[in-house]
């Protein structure tokens, strides 16, 4: 019975070496070399990316042309409204002739056909600027992720993964530290993809 007692023991405290030293493997952490699934930041990708950060400014520069544009006009046609309210007000006055008041009621109605016009011009412009505007920040968010995507599969070849995700997804509960390629993948889009003449401004020159 003492035997059986003591093998009883050893037996116990064979199997808990050996869930300790399973414990120690499952939580020791695998070689990134052969790492199946990879991960990366995106926001800290996009942040460290020169080429990124020159698109942006073009953007922002664009759309600060159009804004400046766009006041001017919007200058132009308050003077213009202000211009035929004093007209009006004119009309009005006693002392004209009717044959006065009718030249001047003839004159402020070319002046309100053209406003018309330059409105409707305004309206007109305003939509192709934000179509363009639009249009070059689509250009560009696709080459982005077109870059994006070209690196990161080439380095999940060279290490055999199988997924790479976005480890900023909110879907992505949990992304180990040594699946991080980050930093890896700045390092090689600043080298393949240096920052070189404006996009947007060659975009909006054509346009």
């Amino acid at each position: 019975m003492k035997n059986i007692r003591n093998f009883s023991r050893i037996g116990l405290l064979s199997t808990a070496i050996l869930l300790a030293r399973g414990s120690l493997a499952a939580v020791a952490e695998p070689d990134p070399a052969a790492c199946p699934l990879l991960s990366f930041d995106a926001s800290r990708v996009m942040g460290s990316y020169a080429t990124v950060q020159s698109r942006n400014a073009e953007l922002e520069a664009m759309a600060k042309s159009l804004r400046q544009d766009a006041q001017k006009k919007m200058e132009e046609l308050a003077a213009s409204r202000k211009e035929i309210q004093e007209a009006v007000e004119k009309i009005d006055n006693p002392a004209l002739t009717d044959e006065a008041r009718e030249k001047m009621r003839a004159e402020v109605d070319k002046k309100m056909e053209a406003l018309r016009e330059k409105e409707m011009n305004f309206q007109r412009w305003q939509e192709d600027s934000e179509s363009r505007l639009e249009d070059a920040r689509s250009e560009l968010l696709s080459k982005t992720i077109g870059e994006l995507r070209m690196i990161s599969t080439e380095i999940a070849q060279e290490k055999r993964a199988i997924l790479v995700v976005n480890r900023a997804n909110p879907d992505i509960l949990y992304a180990a530290p040594f699946t991080d390629i980050s930093d890896e993948m700045t390092s090689r889009l600043n080298r393949r993809y240096p920052v070189t003449a404006p996009a947007v401004a060659a975009t909006s020159a054509s346009k």
